[in-house]
């Protein structure tokens, strides 16, 4: 059987399951851990990378507390500024690996490591031999993955390759070997459990970034087709936050009519007011948040065009680098600590979600909303995508028209 084929049973196994040894050390909530199940179900990945991401929890106080647990050796971060093992993943699925949140680091003396985030069991379909686990931080594995799925992109005609003959089925967890047992790997120390790292040659430093300018209005612009690297830019000037409420049901016909930016932010907000007590609606560029338009209720001294860098894990970094609606409770971590200290005099929601406006693949803005528990659970997620993908459809119209030829 394929892999991919499980994938399905796997995020739903995992959403139904008692919560793992890491979520009860970490006093993991059970609303936060239901949270923590749908959002996993619904990126298709787990709910420990889906804490990570969100700075629920930290990765460094995780593996700290599982190796001594389990006994598992440990990579560290600058284990994965080397060049991944490619060559590795060319007959594995990278959608099912995704959703494990596992993957293969190395070969050394007839043994192949897998990295993994936890010393959860994994569940593999076919028998492998000669697999060893080692516990790997959640920023270096994401790295790695973003590089596969690049590969991927670039290659693929390796997604065809069967992955029967090299996933383990009921592996059991394998200790890191004694230092006497193996010779080690050049770069890997094989003592337990040891965190394991590579000696790597000095990495360039990283380009200076580009400073971004101050949001200003896009003019028309004559092209029929709309330029790739197009940014979105509100129109400078006064907010009124008090927005009539518009019945939900006229929202699709009204996105269609907009005819500038400050009706399409109504419309929306309007709409959204049946749903949310606080709306607002973000800019997303250059990994910043811009503060747009908002509603009547946010206590904050906000004004257009306040800037909020998403440099930690947070709620809109989860939604950033995923392209997916956030739906759930606001956990503590210093972004959502800036953004609702700005906005809100640092009152946390009951409620959030967060859903990417996208464009071209990328997302371009966000919608937010706030509300009670009992409300957000009644919420149906399909419908409120639905809404930004219309939104997003209004905007690229605003801020791309096309010329008609006389």
């Amino acid at each position: 059987m394929p892999i991919v084929q499980i994938q399905g049973e796997y995020c739903l196994s995992q959403t139904q399951s008692q919560k793992p040894e890491w979520a009860q050390q970490f006093k993991i909530d059970d609303d936060t851990w239901t949270t923590l199940c749908s959002q996993a179900a619904r990126q298709k990945n787990t709910p420990l990378d889906v804490a990570l991401d969100s700075g629920l929890l930290n990765e460094n106080k995780l593996i700290a507390w599982d190796r001594n647990l389990s006994g598992l050796a440990s990579l560290n971060t600058l284990f994965f500024n080397g060049e991944p093992p490619i060559h590795l993943w060319e007959k594995l699925d990278y959608h099912w690996c995704r959703a494990q949140a596992c993957l293969p680091i190395g070969e050394w003396d007839g043994h192949v490591y897998w990295a993994k985030l936890s010393s959860e069991h994994i569940e593999f379909p076919v028998p492998t031999p000669n697999v060893i686990w080692v516990i790997a931080p959640w920023t270096g594995v994401k790295k790695w993955f973003s590089q596969w799925e690049t590969n991927q992109l670039e290659a693929p005609q390796a997604l065809k390759i069967d992955t029967g003959a090299i996933l383990p089925a009921g592996l059991a967890e394998f200790k890191m070997p004694d230092a006497n047992a193996v010779d080690a790997p050049v770069g890997l120390s094989m003592s337990t459990p040891q965190i394991v790292s590579l000696t790597l040659a000095p990495t360039p430093p990283p380009a200076p970034a580009v400073a971004q300018a101050a949001p200003i209005h896009i003019p028309p612009t004559p092209q029929p087709v709309m330029p790739p690297a197009t940014p979105i830019a509100p129109v400078a000037i006064s907010v009124s936050t008090n927005i009539a409420n518009l019945p939900i049901e006229q929202l699709a016909g009204r996105l269609k009519i907009t005819s500038n930016q400050e009706e399409l932010a109504a419309t929306l907000m309007g709409s959204w007011q049946n749903y949310f007590t606080k709306v607002m609606i973000l800019l997303y560029q250059g990994n910043k948040l811009i503060i747009w338009r908002w509603n009547a209720g946010w206590k904050g001294q906000i004004k257009v065009g306040d800037t909020i860098t998403l440099d930690t894990p947070s709620i809109f970094k989860i939604v950033a680098d995923t392209g997916t609606l956030y739906h759930g409770y606001v956990v503590a971590g210093p972004v959502n600590d800036r953004f609702f200290h700005q906005t809100d005099g640092g009152q946390y929601p009951d409620h959030v979600t967060v859903a990417p406006v996208i464009a071209q693949g990328k997302v371009v803005a966000m919608l937010v909303g706030t509300c009670t528990k009992d409300v957000g659970r009644s919420l149906i997620l399909g419908r409120l995508e639905e809404h930004a993908g219309l939104f997003s459809t209004a905007l690229m119209r605003l801020l791309n028209p096309v010329q008609k030829v006389s």
